[in-house]
């Protein structure tokens, strides 16, 4: 079955969100780091934490990114009239 235009849109909308999502968290892992080195002056636990962190986010943003990109090669397959792969038939 193909997607609706709704269905491929929210597809879109849900990648969106969860790149906006790691971009919040690679955001707040960077002030985590600000604010360590401002307390901590540099201890090397802060740096070793915060590169954890930002690490963690750079990850997530990494998949979310791969995440938008499938979603759109589905939607332009979709909107080719292209089956999903694996299906027989006519489109």
């Amino acid at each position: 079955d193909l997607l609706t235009f709704e269905e491929s849109e929210q597809g879109r909308i849900e990648a969106e969100r969860a790149r906006t999502e790691a971009e919040r968290a690679r955001t707040k892992a960077e002030g985590a780091r600000v604010e360590a080195e401002r307390q901590l002056d540099g201890e090397a636990l802060a740096r070793v934490e915060t590169e954890r962190a930002l690490g963690a986010a750079q990850q997530a943003q990494q998949a979310a990114e791969s995440e938008i990109a499938r979603l759109k090669a589905r939607i332009a397959e979709l909107q080719a009239g292209r089956l999903p792969s694996g299906t027989e038939g006519n489109a």
